[in-house]
């Protein structure tokens, strides 16, 4: 009981293992290509590649072919049998090895002319064959045999010329042999290589032997005595038809129809290089997966790409050289494996690499606030945030672009001091991390506090760091509330010129404002204190605005700007997030209805907070405000952040596809932050893309994070997007981004969010319209 237990737990890890599902269903799919022969057309297409390399036949067999030329000459189909008998006996004096006759000899004609051919059957001396075949009642399905007749039969040898036709009509293989009346037969091609093997068995034709190297004669070169002896001597005879107008032909892979004697001789010159062996498609499988299971468990990505490309080149590139040696291998199976488990690989870094950027600083490699916030409460043990005021200014003093070094040495005098397993970076100079439980708070931070007082060298500078330190000791909170009360304390710390200081979540004034902020916000409208701010979205190509994202900002009477972070978070809790969208759907139409009347084609985009989804008569009320102000559907964009959607119902997402059917564009917001990106694109109806400014940031600093934006684009253009960089500060990123494809940017390069009467200058064709 106990080991079935331990055993069943060791599979269900094995199986939670990807690169064990990655193994298990290509591996099976590839298996049933193979027992389902499912990879035969990919298999003749590679096999076909690999013929285009010709070499030459040996030479020992000559085809005597019935030619228009001789049809012309004897005017008479087939040709008379003392015609025939007369080209047995020249072939005899010319020293002919063997003679084989491609014919039906089934039927009498003339007595006369029956026994002038026998009579010259019989002066090969048991060196002539002749065919045996059958042939199928299309009606009935019947197989019937077709031996020559007795007069004939008694003088030479009997060989089938029956092969086996795929679809449109083309050959691959011979026999070796088939049964007739109860008796086997070797094939054409056996006898005249001299190979033989079981009645039924199959050898497949190389058709990498060039057929024009086959040496052919006319037969009526052959009667008039113009050829030469040297060119029969000694030599295997196959007389046949070549004239296409006998219908005596098949198709040849790659070369279409050919007469029917070429397909014995190609396959006798197959065998007479040795008899092939067909190893199947079995072993190269069973290779592949050995392969492919080395190579995903490498560590190294580089170690593990050059596994699969080697191990994919060498089942391309083997086969050829294993032809050549009469060995056969199916490959498409292994390619199957190799390919996949390679895609599958590749899809599964490129995920975990969007995990990892997702939770990690893009400038330092640190683990960032996201990844704290994702871990769990660690019981009471306080979390500690750091600020480091000045460090804007000591980033921008660095001698050379140097973040990095300052980040990491502030981490790691953080992580001595604190004996913290992780410290986790934000942006602007916050670090966090858990402090042990049982640990003296004044002491640590006092600790902590002496060890900034020594300069941090980079390079050849030194720079003195001004650190203060907030704490959340609360047990009750998540992970990202707690690490909030913590940055709230370290800025009061701040202001009050403190070493540190404890969050309180009680504390009057601050209590006092979260509780009045609702209220307050229903009245801001009103009177005037919530305002849209309008950041131009400029096109990379013509440098022009083209539209403009609508962006909600309040302006207290007293308190001066509030962070839309704070009070945005606060009405979608409270349920009032509907009116503030409202407002801003409503003014954002409003100036887009005006900002056509100047450029047609002018976009205004408005954030979709997820609250919304499901829950808000969404598709009412934007067509009622387009209906409203006049505002065409296509000029206005919903963006709903990546991560809003993936957990919601599919009923919820139906008024976003509603929408778009109606004409307004679907953007997907901060992309590349979210943990099932595509899957995220394959469910809502976008039409644009935009990457989130963290990535678009690093561009010019991280080559992973610009393979990865390129990427995106990339895919977003192979499905029809537009894709927007947002967060362009700089020319170097504009013109990154304008090399990649990108189709339009925004950020403080070109313009900071503004009123609508100073985005006016940006309308194309607003200042022509004012000058006239």
């Amino acid at each position: 009981m106990g080991g079935g237990k331990i055993r069943s737990g060791r599979l269900r890890r094995l199986w939670r293992d990807g690169r064990t599902r990655i193994l298990f269903w290509t591996g099976l799919v590839a298996l049933l290509f193979g027992v389902l022969d499912l990879g035969q057309p990919i298999e003749q297409l590679l096999y076909l590649a690999r013929t285009q390399a010709q070499h030459k036949a040996s030479g020992d067999i000559v085809i005597v072919g019935i030619d228009d030329k001789t049809l012309a000459e004897y005017q008479q189909v087939p040709l008379p049998r003392h015609v025939q008998a007369a080209l047995a006996d020249r072939l005899r004096e010319l020293g002919a090895r063997r003679v084989f006759y491609d014919f039906d000899f089934s039927l009498t004609t003339q007595p006369k002319e029956d026994q002038a051919l026998a009579t010259a059957l019989e002066r090969l001396h048991g060196r002539g064959t002749i065919a045996v075949r059958f042939v199928v009642d299309p009606l009935t399905k019947t197989k019937i045999d077709s031996f020559p007749h007795e007069m004939f039969r008694k003088h030479a040898h009997l060989g089938t010329i029956n092969v086996q036709f795929m679809a449109h009509g083309t050959v691959w293989t011979v026999p070796y042999a088939l049964t007739y009346g109860g008796h086997d037969y070797p094939s054409f091609a056996a006898s005249l290589s001299g190979v033989h093997g079981r009645a039924g068995e199959m050898a497949p034709i190389d058709y990498s032997i060039d057929p024009a190297s086959i040496p052919l004669l006319s037969a009526a070169d052959v009667l008039d005595g113009t050829i030469a002896r040297g060119s029969v001597e000694g030599k295997d005879i196959l007389v046949g038809a070549t004239s296409l107008r006998l219908g005596d032909e098949y198709q040849m892979p790659s070369r279409g129809a050919m007469p029917g004697v070429y397909g014995h001789v190609l396959g006798a010159e197959t065998l007479k290089a040795g008899r092939p062996l067909a190893l199947g498609w079995q072993l190269p499988l069973l290779l592949a997966l050995a392969l492919a299971a080395i190579a995903i468990n490498l560590r190294r990505p580089a170690r593990c790409w050059s596994l699969f490309i080697a191990a994919t080149t060498a089942a391309l590139i083997l086969p050829f050289f294993l032809e050549r040696h009469s060995v056969r291998i199916e490959i498409v199976p292994a390619l199957i494996l190799l390919v996949g488990a390679g895609a599958a690989q590749a899809w599964s870094g490129f995920r975990r690499a969007l995990r990892e950027r997702g939770t990690t600083n893009l400038s330092t490699g640190l683990p960032n606030l996201n990844a704290l916030r994702r871990t769990p409460v660690e019981g009471d043990a306080p979390l500690v945030a750091a600020r480091v005021l000045n460090y804007a200014q000591v980033c921008a003093n660095l001698p050379t672009d140097d973040e990095r070094t300052l980040a990491v040495q502030i981490a790691s005098r953080l992580a001595v001091g604190s004996a913290a397993t992780t410290v986790y970076q934000g942006d602007e100079g916050i670090f966090a991390w858990f402090a042990p439980s049982q640990i003296d708070l004044e002491e640590h931070l006092g600790a902590l506090h002496s060890l900034f007082r020594s300069p941090i060298a980079v390079l050849d500078s030194r720079f003195d760091l001004s650190v203060v330190f907030g704490v959340d000791t609360s047990d009750d909170r998540s992970t990202a509330s707690r690490l909030g009360g913590a940055l709230a304390a370290a800025d009061e710390a701040a202001s009050e010129s403190r070493r540190w200081k404890r969050y309180d979540p009680g504390k009057g004034d601050d209590a006092a404002w979260r509780l009045s902020i609702l209220s307050q916000l229903d009245t801001a409208i009103g009177a005037g204190d919530l305002w849209v701010a309008y950041q131009p979205k400029i096109d990379v190509k013509t440098r022009q605005a083209i539209g403009a994202e609508a962006l909600v900002r309040w302006t207290h009477p007293t308190k001066g700007e509030i962070s839309p972070m704070e009070f945005i978070p606060a009405a979608e809790q409270s349920g009032r997030i509907e009116k503030l969208t409202e407002f801003v759907l409503d003014r954002a139409i409003r100036a887009g209805s005006l900002a056509i009347l100047r450029c047609p084609t002018f976009n205004m985009s408005v954030n979709l907070s997820p609250k919304l989804l499901g829950a808000f008569p969404l598709e009412e009320k934007v067509l009622e405000l387009l209906d409203k102000f006049g505002l065409p559907p296509e000029c206005l964009t919903l963006e709903v952040t990546e991560t809003a959607t993936l957990a919601r119902a599919e009923a919820d997402l139906a008024p976003l596809h509603r929408l778009r059917a109606r004409g307004v564009q679907i953007s997907i917001d901060d992309y590349g932050t979210g943990l099932s990106t595509l899957d995220y694109i394959k469910r809502l109806p976008a039409s644009e893309i935009k990457i989130d400014k963290s990535f678009v940031q690093a561009v010019g600093k991280s080559q992973s994070d610009r393979l990865m934006v390129h990427s995106t684009i990339q895919l977003a253009h192979s499905l029809g997007h537009k894709v927007v960089a947002e967060g362009v500060e700089d020319l170097a990123t504009f013109e990154t981004l304008a090399a990649m494809g990108c189709d339009i940017v925004q950020g403080f390069y070109f313009a900071k969010p503004m009123t609508f009467g100073n985005l006016r200058p940006f309308i194309p064709g607003w200042n022509k319209a004012a000058a006239a």
